[in-house]
């Protein structure tokens, strides 16, 4: 995948972890999300398996800013939080992967 929606896993969220894998550049990462109930907030990370140096933890969810604009890994281009209401919330609980879902931007592709 060089742009797109990145698939959220919302089948069973009684699970504290939810792992999978995804192709983005080219190459395979490793995808965990997880719920802080304590911060409210969703929590993304991301391990290179065609990486194995690359290990990215703790990347919050939050609307509307480059979730990957802090680790600055030069394998991978940008990934936004969207809300589909287009209120600018961040995500509940109940709303990641439904009316909050994560959109990527490929290194190669020109800023509309």
């Amino acid at each position: 995948m060089s742009s797109g929606r990145i698939p959220v896993v919302i089948e069973d969220r009684r699970k504290a972890f939810v792992d999978f894998t995804i192709i983005l550049e080219g190459a395979d990462w490793r995808v965990t999300q997880r719920w802080n109930g304590t911060l409210s907030t969703w929590y993304l990370d991301w391990v290179g398996i065609t990486y194995p140096e690359i290990e990215i933890y703790g990347l919050g969810c939050k609307s509307g800013v480059n979730i990957f604009a802090k680790s600055a890994v030069a394998q991978l281009g940008e990934l936004y939080l969207y809300d589909t209401a287009e209120l600018d919330e961040d995500p509940t609980y109940e709303s990641f992967g439904v009316r909050h879902i994560l959109l990527y931007r490929g290194l190669n592709d020109a800023l509309e």
